[in-house]
């Protein structure tokens, strides 16, 4: 196997991973998690849909992925949105969690032994101490454009 064809395979399980614990990510995220660009995220997306080893939803846009069927994906985006810009403000020695039933995404710093949790819902994002910040599209879409500059 080509080291090519080896570097796909790994993604692929990857992004397979990924939709495991994430539940549902869009286009967008899976590019920015794992692929060069958007229209090379875009063909493999297709592909892996086509073949059954993914599901899409193209009835929104952009399209979204999932592994198991979740009540609401859009709201699970949104939170996913908020989870991405929390990793991207992380150290490299902090380590991320999320626990998607209680909302809590957990950041522990592994050299100062220490945590911060923000609690995300689908209305709110509230930050250590009482910042609380009302997710709203305005707030997302400048997320998404934040994100896209780190790249």
């Amino acid at each position: 196997m080509s080291n090519y064809h080896r570097q796909c395979f790994q993604r692929d399980g990857r992004l397979v991973d990924l939709l495991n614990e994430w539940g549902v990510l869009d286009t967008e995220q899976i590019q920015y998690l794992l692929f060069p660009s958007l229209r090379v995220a875009q063909r493999r997306l297709l592909i892996l849909s086509k073949q059954g080893i993914i599901r899409r939803n193209i009835q929104t846009s952009p399209y979204f992925y999932y592994m198991v069927v979740h009540k609401n994906p859009l709201e699970r985006i949104n939170i996913n949105w908020v989870r991405l810009w929390v990793a991207s403000q992380c150290k490299s020695w902090e380590r991320i969690t999320m626990d998607y039933q209680t909302g809590t995404c957990t950041v522990k710093n592994t050299y100062a032994k220490t945590e911060k949790e923000y609690i995300i819902t689908n209305k709110k994002f509230k930050m250590p101490g009482d910042n609380i910040i009302p997710l709203t599209d305005e707030w997302i879409n400048k997320i998404r454009e934040e994100l896209k500059c780190l790249k």
